[in-house]
C-alpha cells in the first residue's frame, strides 16, 4: 500500500510562475529555451510553461502561442503585452515583438 507521503509531484523543484499585466504593460523578457517545455500539474489542471527570465510563463492560450510562434527561437529580449477586456479571462489578447524592431509602444492595442 502506497503512502500518502510517497506522492511524486512533492518532490517536483520550485519554479517562480510569472504573470504579465492585464492593461497592456509592456514587460521586457527573455525566453531562456524555446525547446523546452513544462507541464505542471495542479490539482487536476495540467498547464503548459515556457521559462523566460522573469520566471515561468503560463502558455496555455492560442492567442499567446500565435504571438509566441512568430518569434520562436529569437534569443534577445521580447516585448510582451497582454490586455484582458472586462472581467472575462476568454477575452485576452497578446502581441510579442522582438524589441529590437519595435519603434513605439503602445498601451492601447
Amino acid at each position: 500500500m502506497n503512502s500518502y507521503w510517497d506522492n511524486p509531484e512533492f518532490l517536483e523543484e520550485e519554479f517562480e510562475i510569472w504573470t504579465p499585466s492585464q492593461d497592456g504593460t509592456p514587460h521586457y523578457i527573455k525566453v531562456l529555451n524555446w525547446e523546452d517545455i513544462r507541464i505542471k500539474k495542479f490539482g487536476n489542471r495540467q498547464s503548459e510553461y515556457l521559462e523566460t527570465d522573469a520566471g515561468f510563463l503560463r502558455i496555455d492560450s492560442k492567442r499567446l502561442k500565435r504571438e509566441l510562434a512568430k518569434v520562436s527561437g529569437f534569443k534577445g529580449v521580447l516585448v510582451l503585452q497582454r490586455w484582458v477586456d472586462g472581467e472575462n479571462t476568454r477575452n485576452t489578447y497578446y502581441k510579442v515583438q522582438k524589441k529590437s524592431d519595435v519603434k513605439e509602444i503602445s498601451k492601447n492595442r
